[in-house]
């Protein structure tokens, strides 16, 4: 019977520590999570992005070549790559292929002047 206790008051001490400690920790405040959260680049800063292309918009201008999506939920941002050239070429090429891209290039607003693309992987080996 005295096994049976120690048992029991041994599994009720460990799961009051453990429901303690884990109390004790603060709660971030809301200053700390918008700190947490990935804020918009700037524009004309340089920047790497990787994602699926889409057929650009039936209102896009002339140099815009496809739309990058870079993500799958709705606050994800899309992108419209601007390039010329031999760029917008391949850029054409990878898109009606399906490929997955990582471009390097100029942000301003929703526009990316494209600098240099590659094709990107989906498994790592």
């Amino acid at each position: 019977m005295k096994k049976i206790f120690a048992a029991a008051f041994l599994v009720f001490a460990l799961g009051y520590c453990t429901t303690s400690m884990a109390a004790d920790k603060p709660e971030p405040k809301k200053e700390e999570t918008k700190k947490m959260k990935r804020e918009a680049p700037a524009d004309g800063s340089t920047i790497t992005v990787a994602g699926m292309m889409a057929v650009k918009a039936t209102d896009a201008k002339g140099d815009v070549v496809c739309r990058l999506m870079t993500g799958r939920q709705k606050m994800d941002p899309m992108y419209n790559l601007i390039a010329t050239g031999d760029i917008a070429k391949q850029i054409e090429a990878m898109r009606q292929e399906g490929d997955k891209i990582k471009v390097v290039g100029v942000i301003n607003g929703e526009n990316l002047t494209v600098s240099s693309v590659q094709k990107e992987s989906y498994m790592r080996k």
